[in-house]
């Protein structure tokens, strides 16, 4: 087998991608909730508490697409899960 990437993974590899194209889109949705939050007729300090919230999604957002994206790189470069010990 070797360097050939067996059918288990590239689904693995697939349904990875697909995770991450979600989690980019849920980044951007809240990116925008963001700026209308910043640029809505609330008072000041509503503005601040509801930015300080989203930013808070974004960052979990962020750290979430940033392991997917980690997992992704190794199950490409492995070309799948090395039994060998």
């Amino acid at each position: 087998t070797g360097s050939s990437t067996s059918d288990a993974t590239q689904e693995s590899i697939e349904k990875l991608q697909e995770q991450i194209k979600q989690t980019e889109k849920q980044l951007k949705q809240q990116q925008q909730q963001l700026a209308a939050a910043q640029n809505s007729s609330a008072t000041a300090e509503e503005k601040a508490q509801k930015a300080m919230t989203i930013q808070a999604q974004i960052s979990s957002t962020n750290a979430t697409l940033s392991s997917q994206q980690a997992a992704l790189v190794q199950l490409q470069a492995s070309g799948g899960i090395d039994t060998t010990a």
